[in-house]
C-alpha cells in the first residue's frame, strides 16, 4: 500500500495543489499530421526503438520498456472507476496507468470513483437513479433550473477562458453556433455580453426526446430542429460515401446543412446521448462515437478561421478524450475547464479551443478522420447497422503518451482535483481511506 499523502505510485512526484482550474496548452507546432489520426504510422522519434522490424524472429524483439512498465501496474491496480462489470477498452487502461503512475491527485480520484460505482454501489445506485429520474421527468421547473445552471458555467467558463470574447472583426457583431443549444443557457450568456450577438441553434426536436427551449426563439437569428447524428449530407460532404440503401432508417437522415452559408466565431458543442430520445436498438452502443463525431464535424465545418470552440466532454484520462485533446493541440490553443459549481462529482469537463486553424491540414485531417469514424458506427459491422470502435495499436497510445503525457497531467491535475474534492464530501463515495488500493504481493503472485 502506499499513501496520497506522501509521494505518488513511482514515489517520483509530489501531490500539488493547482491555484487554478484553467490550465493552458500553447500554440500548436506544425509538425507532421497527428499521432492519433495515422493509425500504425505513428512511431516517434523517441520510440523508434520500439519498433518491430517484419523480419525480426521473436526471441530478436527489444521490448518496449514503457509499455511493460505501464502493463506492470495495470497488473497491480485493484481500482476500477466504471463499474464492476464493464469492460475498458486497452488504450484507456493503458492512458490511466500512466497517469496513476506519476500523478498523485489522480490516483486519490480513482479511489473515489472506485468506492462510488464498487464498494459502495448500493448508495451510488439509489442516488443516481433519482438523479436520472428527475432529469428525465423534468417539468417547466425544472428546464428553468438547467437553464440558469447553463448560464452560470457558461460566465464562470468566460471568466476563466475568455471563450465568449472570441476574435471579432471590428463593425459586426458576433456570430454564435450552438449545437444541442436547449434549452439554451450558454447562448443566453452570449447575449447578455454581447446584446448584438447572431445566435444560430441547432437542438432535438421536443417530441424526439429533446429539451425545451427556455430562450426566447425571437432572440435568435436562426434555429433549426434536428437530430445531429442523422445529418447524412454534413457528414458525407467531400467524401465518396453515400448512405447504404439496405440501412433500416435510410428514409431518416436529415439532407439539411444548417446555416452553411455562415462562418461562426463560437461554436458550443454540448450534446450528450439523452435516454428520452427514443432510437432504434442497434444505435445505443455507438451513439456517444456518433454524436461526438457529429457535433465535431459540423462546428469545424462553420467555424471562421481562428475562432473558438467550446466542446462538452467527459472523464479525460479517458483514452476517447485524449484523443481528440491531442488531436485539437495540433492547430489550436486549448485550455480544459471544469466547473466547480455544477457536476463537480463527475467526470465532465469542457475543452476550449481558442485561435482554431481551420484552414490547416491537420485540421481537415481530423476532420476527415471524424467523418471515418462517424460513418463506421453508423453504417459498419457484419450488418451495415454499426461497427465496432477499432482499438488502436499501443504504439499509437504510447507515442502520444511520450510527447504529449506531461501535458495532459498538467491540464488534468485541476479537473481530478475539483472532482476528488466533491467525490470525498459525496454520500457514496466519501469516507475513503488514505491509501489507494493495489494487489497484494500474496494476489500479484497468484
Amino acid at each position: 500500500m502506499f499513501a496520497l499523502s506522501g509521494n505518488a505510485y513511482t514515489g517520483q512526484k509530489t501531490l500539488k495543489e493547482p491555484t487554478s482550474t484553467l490550465v493552458e496548452v500553447g500554440s500548436p507546432s506544425s509538425d507532421d499530421t497527428p499521432l492519433a489520426l495515422r493509425n500504425d504510422q505513428h512511431i516517434l522519434e523517441d520510440s523508434k526503438t520500439s519498433t518491430i522490424e517484419p523480419s525480426l524472429t521473436g526471441s530478436d524483439v527489444v521490448p518496449d520498456p514503457l509499455l511493460e512498465d505501464l502493463e506492470r501496474v495495470m497488473a497491480d491496480i485493484t481500482l476500477k472507476d466504471e463499474p464492476a462489470d464493464k469492460e475498458v477498452d486497452r488504450a484507456t487502461l493503458l492512458v490511466q496507468a500512466s497517469l496513476f503512475k506519476q500523478e498523485a491527485e489522480f490516483q486519490r480520484v480513482m479511489v473515489y470513483r472506485d468506492r462510488g460505482w464498487n464498494h459502495n454501489k448500493d448508495k451510488g445506485d439509489t442516488f443516481f437513479k433519482a438523479q436520472r429520474e428527475n432529469a428525465d421527468k423534468a417539468d417547466d421547473e425544472g428546464e428553468q433550473r438547467f437553464y440558469k445552471m447553463m448560464i452560470k458555467i457558461a460566465h464562470d467558463l468566460d471568466s476563466t477562458t475568455e471563450a465568449l470574447h472570441p476574435p471579432v472583426l471590428a463593425g459586426r457583431n458576433i456570430k454564435v453556433m450552438d449545437i444541442c443549444m436547449a434549452p439554451g443557457g450558454y447562448s443566453a450568456a452570449v447575449l447578455q455580453m454581447h446584446p448584438g450577438a447572431e445566435i444560430f441553434g441547432l437542438t432535438l426536436p421536443k417530441n424526439e426526446g429533446g429539451h425545451s427551449m427556455v430562450l426566447p426563439i425571437n432572440k435568435l437569428r436562426g434555429i433549426k430542429y434536428a437530430d445531429v447524428t442523422m445529418l447524412a449530407s454534413e457528414m458525407l460532404k467531400g467524401t465518396d460515401k453515400t448512405v447504404p440503401k439496405s440501412y433500416p432508417d435510410s428514409a431518416k437522415f436529415n439532407p439539411l446543412r444548417p446555416f452553411v452559408s455562415h462562418k461562426m466565431d463560437l461554436v458550443f458543442l454540448d450534446g450528450i446521448v439523452l435516454r428520452t430520445h427514443e432510437r432504434a436498438s442497434y444505435r445505443q452502443q455507438n451513439e456517444p462515437l456518433r454524436l461526438s463525431t457529429a457535433q465535431l464535424v459540423l462546428g469545424m465545418q462553420r467555424l471562421t478561421q481562428g475562432g473558438t470552440l467550446v466542446m462538452l466532454m467527459h472523464k479525460v484520462d479517458s483514452w476517447a478524450s485524449v484523443n481528440v485533446i491531442y488531436t485539437f493541440s495540433k492547430f489550436a490553443t486549448l485550455h480544459l475547464f471544469k466547473p466547480k459549481s455544477a457536476h463537480a462529482t463527475r467526470s465532465s469537463f469542457y475543452l476550449v479551443a481558442r485561435n482554431v486553424d481551420v484552414e490547416s491540414p491537420l485540421a481537415a485531417a481530423a476532420v476527415a478522420e471524424w467523418k471515418n469514424k462517424w460513418y463506421n458506427a453508423t453504417f459498419g459491422g457484419p450488418v451495415g447497422t454499426g461497427g465496432d470502435v477499432p482499438e488502436p495499436e499501443d504504439t499509437v497510445v504510447l507515442g502520444i503518451l511520450r510527447t504529449f503525457g506531461e501535458r495532459l497531467i498538467q491540464m488534468g491535475i485541476p479537473l481530478w482535483k475539483i472532482q476528488a474534492d466533491a467525490l470525498a464530501k459525496s454520500v457514496y463515495a466519501g469516507d475513503v481511506p488514505s491509501a489507494p488500493g493495489r494487489k497484494k504481493e500474496s494476489q500479484s503472485e497468484v
